[in-house]
């Protein structure tokens, strides 16, 4: 007699009525299902004894396949491995020194305007970047609002902070960057990532809702070629905006909409949808041991950065403000980090927690279209506690009927 443990490559994730074998080395997942669990179980704690001839050619496939091997003696069906984070620390941080900005883009997801919002105070920025330095943190973006509105105050701070920084760098819809700024960005080795939506200057305008900034934009584009100084464009795609073919200033990363701040559903089309969607096809690839293992440890994102308001609020990311770590004004960022956040997988998220294939999928919190934190995300269409999938066309006709903002709830087929 014979017993069956998993290949030492191989990790279970169990789910409520479906399971997964994924194999590290290839990547590849096999979804299996609750009678061959229970075969696999049976085979490591009582051998292969009076097997029937399905069974016996079932062991043969996930040998074959490299799941499974004999063992000498009884064993257990270990699943994945779900320790802590342990020694990751937070590496990198956003320093928002405005609320404030001169557009009103139409998905902004802190609603900034021309007409409101706080700055950062000298003694607030002095204060978080001592924090970030005791912490160990040499990474950091300025961001907003808009924070070249804060003109040689940025560049002040910048200048002051900087040899104590690995890298610093500044993002901007970069209309207001003008040739001395650029000349001084140089001179400290400061990148740039600036808002390029579209490379047609009225489908970028719409984007932004303030006419000339496209202009602008590009203008300030040429300047940081000029000068050397290096840069990126980041773009978020809505329904309706073109990207535009523009070979002179291409949109280096174009990202769907998330949901959240100004943006709702209304902004997606059909196709859209279609590519947000997660579907059975999302898990027919292979998948990366190492994001499989990490995201079974700690958050895809939360883990690794902070966002610090203007306020010295401590949030774990640009966009996500339903969870705060606290505030530097009353303790050092170690003291305040909140294990909860860092660590949180969907082993927390409501309905993702019984599903198979919760380590395989990246997870945008903010990304919630007004649901709550825990909320399962709202272009999911498999049904973990059934083991079922909606059609696409059917999960989209759907969203389509409900409001906007979905609130607390979800649509049939993505409730959890």
């Amino acid at each position: 007699m014979s017993f069956y443990r998993l290949d030492q490559q191989v990790h279970l994730i169990l789910g409520a009525v479906s399971h997964c074998l994924f194999h590290g080395g290839s990547g590849a997942v096999y979804h299996i299902n609750n009678d061959t669990l229970r075969l696999l179980q049976r085979l490591a704690g009582q051998g292969d004894d009076g097997l029937a001839a399905d069974e016996t050619g079932l062991i043969e496939q996930l040998g074959v396949a490299g799941l499974l091997r004999a063992v000498d003696e009884p064993c257990s069906l270990d699943s994945l491995e779900t320790s802590p984070l342990g020694d990751r620390r937070v590496d990198f941080a956003w320093i928002e020194v405005t609320q404030r900005c001169n557009m009103r883009c139409l998905h902004c997801y802190e609603g900034s305007c021309p007409t409101s919002g706080d700055d950062m105070a000298e003694e607030d920025l002095r204060l978080a970047m001592r924090r970030l330095g005791d912490y160990g943190i040499r990474n950091v973006q300025f961001i907003g609002g808009e924070p070249l509105l804060l003109g040689s105050r940025l560049t002040a701070w910048i200048r002051e902070y900087r040899d104590r920084l690995d890298a610093v760098e500044v993002f901007t819809n970069a209309t207001l960057l003008k040739e001395p700024l650029v000349r001084e960005f140089k001179a400290l080795g400061v990148s740039v990532a600036l808002s390029l939506h579209s490379g047609d200057e009225a489908q970028h305008d719409r984007m932004t809702r303030t006419r000339g900034s496209f202009r602008r934009t590009t203008r300030a584009i040429e300047l940081l070629r000029a000068h050397g100084v290096k840069y990126r464009t980041c773009g978020v795609e809505i329904a309706g905006i073109d990207a535009g073919r523009s070979d002179a200033y291409a949109v280096d990363k174009r990202d769907l909409v998330r949901l959240t701040g100004r943006a709702d559903l209304t902004l997606y089309d059909d196709a859209m949808l279609r590519r947000k969607l997660i579907t059975q096809d999302n898990f027919r690839r292979t998948q990366s041991l190492t994001d499989v293992r990490a995201k079974s440890k700690g958050h895809n994102c939360f883990a690794r950065s902070i966002y610090i308001d203007c306020h010295l609020e401590v949030f774990p990311c640009v966009m996500e403000r339903r969870f705060s770590h606290g505030n530097l004004r009353s303790s050092a960022l170690a003291d305040i980090l909140d294990p909860g956040i860092r660590h949180l997988t969907k082993d927390r998220v409501e309905s993702c927690a019984a599903c198979e294939y919760r380590y395989f999928c990246f997870d945008c919190r903010p990304d919630a279209c007004g649901a709550g934190r825990f909320a399962k995300p709202w272009y999911c269409t498999y049904a973990p506690e059934t083991g079922t999938w909606t059609a696409p066309d059917a999960f989209i006709a759907t969203l389509k009927a409900t409001p906007a903002k979905l609130g607390a709830g979800f649509p049939a087929g993505a409730a959890s």
